[in-house]
């Protein structure tokens, strides 16, 4: 019964707004069946809040106060009453969510202040919050690279140590810009906060992986730059591919328009890589002429590659990581077939105990130990950005004197380079 609303007052918290209404002013929006959206837009103007938040205050003042017990409502408002619930025209999703920054690590975040600059330079500014997240998320995948020392000793040993203490974040800048995921993690968050975004964080610092969900404006976004190492945002944004590590996940929100802001910024930032894409796509179009003709081989296809590696502008795991792509692109069916193997191992710097990660691809008819002699194997020199032959023998003599070796457990066991097991395992 509306009488008994009268002199009623509801409370309710808006994203950290204490806010009060007349009881029988929000009821009264359910009695106008021919107008409930004129008078949405009514009385979100009069109470200055969005027609959204109107709408997440009616849900809930429905269920607080028993609405649909306790009054006699037409079908026309109960049916109304539902679409709200199901946000059928709004989208009330965000609300109340991430309304304030959860960071215990946000005060010792310490950031140099000419990288900070480095970062936001040339963001435009006209754009929106959203636009303001994503350009200092891909501005950071273009500038940071995941760190192959810490890849290669498998997130263990001196490397982990070093990455692990929050105060060599003050370190990092366009020049010195090896980090980890927790690391990306970290300084982004410190950036979004710098614009009043306010974000969550998981995982821990110094151990494991780390991602963040941030909202800005009516938008809920899931942002992880190494969902892998080898395939992730800080690899694709340097090649200008399409990004994987950011996603919109509150249920009712504008894909549209997240998708429309983040090729507008995408496109602003694409300049810095054409060189990197120019030289991906000239391979990829390489690859599409030789698919055409009925056979082409390794050695043909190898030869192809070489001659265009040797220009990208990359370091790395980001070079390993672009070889690595374009190799898959290249050989998907011998990769299929089993004859063409592509193998990251991790090999000791010269006179140092340190390691490094290095690519070798494996290729043959079989890789049956009595056909070793038509076995081969090349590395990535990191240096001249080649791939150059590396003889059995040797590839065998340095597994066996720990010079090269497996990161995982797991690859070690399984001797994942082919023909090298029963030489290692002196079967």
């Amino acid at each position: 019964m509306k009488e008994n609303f009268l002199n009623d007052k509801y409370y309710i918290t808006i994203d950290e707004k204490e806010l009060c209404f007349d009881s029988e002013e929000l009821l009264g929006i359910f009695y106008k069946e021919n107008d409930f959206f004129e008078t949405m837009r009514e009385l979100s103007k009069k109470f200055n809040i969005t027609e959204n938040e109107l709408a997440y205050i009616l849900v809930r003042f429905v269920d607080d106060k028993k609405v649909l017990y306790d009054s006699r409502l037409s079908f026309q408002a109960e049916f109304f009453i539902q679409d709200l619930k199901n946000d059928t025209f709004y989208d009330t999703s965000y609300i109340n969510h991430i309304t304030k920054t959860n960071d215990d690590y946000l005060e010792k975040t310490l950031l140099d202040e000419n990288f900070v600059n480095f970062i936001f330079r040339d963001m435009k500014e006209d754009y929106t919050k959203l636009e303001k997240a994503i350009y200092t998320y891909i501005k950071l995948c273009q500038t940071l690279t995941y760190d192959p020392m810490f890849f290669a000793h498998n997130q263990t040993g001196e490397p982990a140590q070093i990455h692990s203490n929050i105060n060599r974040l003050l370190s990092i800048n366009e020049n010195n810009n090896t980090i980890v995921c927790y690391e990306f993690n970290q300084i982004f968050g410190k950036l979004l906060s710098m614009q009043g975004i306010n974000y969550r964080r998981t995982g821990f610092y110094g151990n494991g992986h780390a991602n963040l969900t941030f909202r800005a404006d009516n938008f809920i976004v899931s942002a992880d730059a190494i969902t892998s190492v080898l395939t992730g945002d800080l690899f694709r944004a340097k090649i200008n591919s399409n990004l994987i590590g950011l996603e919109l996940i509150n249920h009712k929100g504008n894909k549209q328009s997240f998708n429309e802001s983040f090729e507008k910024v995408y496109a602003d930032l694409k300049e810095k890589n054409m060189d990197n894409r120019k030289i991906f796509n000239q391979l990829l179009d390489a690859y599409k002429n030789i698919s055409s003709k009925e056979e082409v081989s390794i050695v043909d296809k190898l030869d192809i590659i070489n001659a265009k590696i040797k220009n990208i502008k990359l370091e790395g795991m980001d070079k390993i990581d672009f070889v690595n792509n374009i190799m898959k692109k290249f050989f998907p069916t011998e990769i299929q077939n089993g004859n063409f193997i592509i193998s990251i191992i991790n090999k000791k710097v010269e006179g140092k105990t340190t390691l490094y990660p290095t690519l070798i691809v494996t290729y043959g008819d079989s890789f049956k130990q009595e056909n070793i002699d038509k076995i081969h194997h090349l590395e990535l020199d990191m240096k001249d950005n080649t791939l150059k032959e590396i003889s059995h023998h040797d590839l065998i003599s340095y597994l066996g004197s720990g010079r090269y070796n497996y990161i995982n457990k797991e690859d070690y066991y399984r001797h994942t380079i082919p023909a090298t097991r029963d030489s290692l395992m002196g079967k």
